[in-house]
């Protein structure tokens, strides 16, 4: 989701909010007695720049989005500041693809976070080290690569379909070593 601040033909500002739902650690094996995670928000600015776009019976349209958010994660009763996420996307949208009002979505897309925010989801304290879980410091840097694929059909008016598939590269991650990985 995101709000518009400035926009022209080529670039638009944006505030972009993301984020992420609880899991409990008792539904994964790896987290076992581990604390739970909490509920995940992502908000900041953002900036989608218009690269290369051609009309005619088939558009298409290649862009950049270059989204930077703070984290934070909501408890019932505390809000707590978990590190920055950078997840810059390269994207290319063509419309009307084999059939009218049906869109197709590539996209590139990679993360960086910082080291807080890696600690939420891959560090391993003393008190959680066990036979199968080693204890881990947890590391700021490139986390996944994701190429996706995607299409659209305006339905109504207001509404559109989607149907998309994606694919997560996680080698060579700053925390690939993680027993939480």
């Amino acid at each position: 989701m995101r709000g518009r601040f400035f926009k022209s033909k080529k670039f638009e500002i944006n505030l972009s909010i993301g984020g992420s739902l609880p899991a409990s650690s008792e539904d994964n094996q790896a987290r076992e007695g581990m604390p739970d995670l909490d509920t995940m928000a992502e908000l900041g600015p953002g900036l989608l720049a218009t690269l290369w776009e051609s009309k005619g019976d088939s558009s298409f349209k290649l862009g950049l989005n270059i989204p930077l958010r703070s984290a934070i994660s909501l408890d019932f009763w505390e809000v707590k500041e978990r590190g920055l996420v950078f997840n810059p996307l390269l994207y290319f949208i063509t419309e009307d693809f084999l059939a009218p009002k049906v869109f197709s979505f590539t996209g590139l897309s990679t993360v960086i976070a910082s080291q807080k925010f890696h600690r939420v989801f891959y560090q391993v304290d003393a008190p959680y080290v066990t036979d199968m879980r080693a204890q881990y410091q947890a590391h700021g840097g490139y986390l996944s690569t994701t190429l996706s694929q995607g299409f659209s059909r305006q339905l109504f008016k207001d509404v559109m379909g989607f149907i998309g598939v994606s694919y997560s590269h996680y080698k060579g991650s700053a925390n690939y070593n993680s027993p939480l990985m």
